[in-house]
């Protein structure tokens, strides 16, 4: 059993970018471990899988991803999680949500054990920075990243299934998108959200009335 997860990766040019601001704040941490993986954007946590179902996940990631139409993401300043990680904001972007909800609401359905352990509350973000062990430190590169600009976008054709090897994170596939899913996308949410809610609140306290809709915004 190896360990996976779905994930944007960022294209050139602002992969050489975000690559050179990360190598430049690594050596000052004196810590790579950023740097084990191609900066991208997480659409699903790392999780433990069997590599003998592989082919099973990939069929289910090509219907996903055929059913959905390529989308542009634009980058904007940085922002942090206090008090350990730097990273390159992510513009609202509907697309990308859909996409998340998309994939966790697959793999409820087929493989809910994995799908339990990656549901956290989607923040999109570009890591530059992570395990910042000491708080001036992270403070010292919050106050030099405040102060820089920083834009740029990029179009996204496909999703990328990653593993790690022991040492660093590799690609294992892309799974591209098909312009014909355009009207797919919005119908998918429509659908699933009131039962992807149920079985969050149900999974959080233990039972739910179903009669009654809980209020969760996807915005």
């Amino acid at each position: 059993m190896k360990l996976y997860y779905l994930a944007i990766l960022v294209p050139e040019p602002v992969r050489t970018a975000i690559l050179t601001m990360q190598q430049d704040i690594a050596r000052m941490l004196g810590d790579e471990g950023v740097l084990r993986s191609p900066p991208h954007i997480t659409l699903l946590a790392p999780f433990p899988f069997e590599e003998e179902l592989l082919p099973q996940l990939s069929q289910e990631l090509e219907k996903i991803c055929t059913s959905f139409r390529p989308f542009s993401i634009v980058l904007s300043g940085y922002d942090a999680f206090p008090s350990h990680t730097v990273f390159v904001r992510v513009l609202q972007n509907r697309s990308l949500r859909v996409l998340e909800h998309m994939l966790w609401s697959g793999l409820t359905t087929h493989y809910p054990m994995v799908a339990w352990k990656t549901r956290v509350r989607f923040h999109p973000h570009v890591t530059i920075a992570t395990k910042i062990a000491q708080e001036q430190t992270y403070f010292s590169l919050m106050k030099a990243f405040g102060e820089k600009p920083y834009h740029a976008s990029f179009a996204v054709p496909e999703l990328s299934l990653m593993r790690w090897d022991g040492e660093s994170w590799e690609v294992v596939r892309g799974f591209g998108f098909k312009s014909a899913g355009a009207a797919k996308n919005m119908q998918f949410l429509q659908k699933n959200v009131y039962t992807t809610n149920v079985l969050l609140l149900a999974n959080a306290y233990g039972k739910v009335n179903p009669a009654k809709k809980p209020n969760i915004r996807f915005s």
